[in-house]
């Protein structure tokens, strides 16, 4: 059986137009990762930070909000809860000797500088405690949208 030549033209242009279209997209960045849209976490892929969040401001289901935040960013929260004694100002508490990390964090949830504490404690398994406080509206996981 012998093929038309139209056929063969129809069949050659089509291919040509697929890959003059897939080169198109990836000359325009089609398929590359978005940088800038989110907050990244300059950890390394290997590095597991494990926190706990405590809740000091009084105002009902913030732990939670701020773990379901980290997770998104692969950090694992190992810990929520509510203290009993409320703060005026969040911190983040390092144990482990991890400060980059620590720092990482503090810029994930736009906590200052000076808002993160070294507190050795060899006997805690985890690398960081997040005290949510009163001022919890500047940080990130709450900040108006």
């Amino acid at each position: 059986m012998r093929v038309q030549a139209p056929v063969i033209a129809i069949a050659l242009l089509s291919v040509g137009a697929t890959v003059g279209l897939i080169s198109l997209l990836h000359r325009l960045g089609w398929g590359k990762p978005v940088h800038g849209l989110q907050p990244e976490l300059p950890l390394r892929p290997t590095e597991v930070v494990q926190v706990a969040v405590l809740n000091a401001c009084g105002q009902p289901g913030l732990a939670r909000r701020t773990m379901e935040f980290l997770r998104r960013y692969g950090v694992d929260v190992v810990e929520i809860g509510t203290l009993d004694s409320l703060v005026p100002h969040s911190a983040l508490y390092e144990h482990l000797g991890e400060l980059r990390a620590a720092h990482a964090l503090a810029r994930l949830l736009g906590l200052p500088e000076h808002a993160v504490h070294h507190r050795p404690d060899s006997t805690l398994y985890r690398h960081c405690t997040i005290v949510i406080g009163a001022d919890y509206h500047q940080l990130r996981p709450f900040a108006a949208r």
